[in-house]
Order: structure tokens, then sequence, then C-alpha cells
């Protein structure tokens, strides 16, 4: 390993290639041959798949919003935002 330099991570195209480098050696009635089309077809699965839902991207944007909210009033409220923390812990709800 050589130092400063970072290893490229493979990608799902980069097995996928990998793959079908291998099949082109293999004959087509082994067992070998058999596993790595099943590799194959879960490969092509994965990368044909959505890796967040939108519902998911709806949530955090929702709790991004609500963040920038809260900083963009206390921003402009800061005496009564301090207030509400005082009280908050004086009455103990």
């Amino acid at each position: 390993m050589q130092f400063g330099k970072k290893e490229r991570k493979r990608t799902l195209d980069d097995e996928i290639g990998h793959i079908l480098e291998a099949l082109k050696n293999t004959a087509v009635g082994s067992e070998a041959y058999s596993i790595a089309v099943k590799n194959l077809e879960v490969l092509y699965k994965a990368r044909n798949e959505r890796k967040i839902s939108p519902n998911t991207w709806i949530l955090a944007s929702g709790g991004i919003l609500e963040m920038l909210i809260i900083m963009a009033w206390e921003h402009s409220h800061i005496i009564p935002t301090k207030a509400f923390g005082i009280l908050s812990r004086i009455i103990r709800f």
C-alpha cells in the first residue's frame, strides 16, 4: 500500500463487469457459472433499486426545515428564547 493514495471502492458496475469477464472464461454448464449468474442477477437488482425512499427524503427535509425555522426564531428573538429555557427549568413541564 502506498502512502497518500486511497484505494478506490469498487462500485456495482465494477463488480458486474468483473463477473461478466469471469463468465467469458467459465464453462456454461459448470457450477461456478450458475453461481456467477445468480450473483450477477443480485447485482443488477441492487443497481436498479432505489436506495432511499421518497418518504425518507420528505422526513429528512422536514426536520432540516424545522431546525432552520427554530434557528431563525432564536436569531431574531434571543431574549424570549432564553427566558423560555429558564422557565422550563423552573416549572419542569
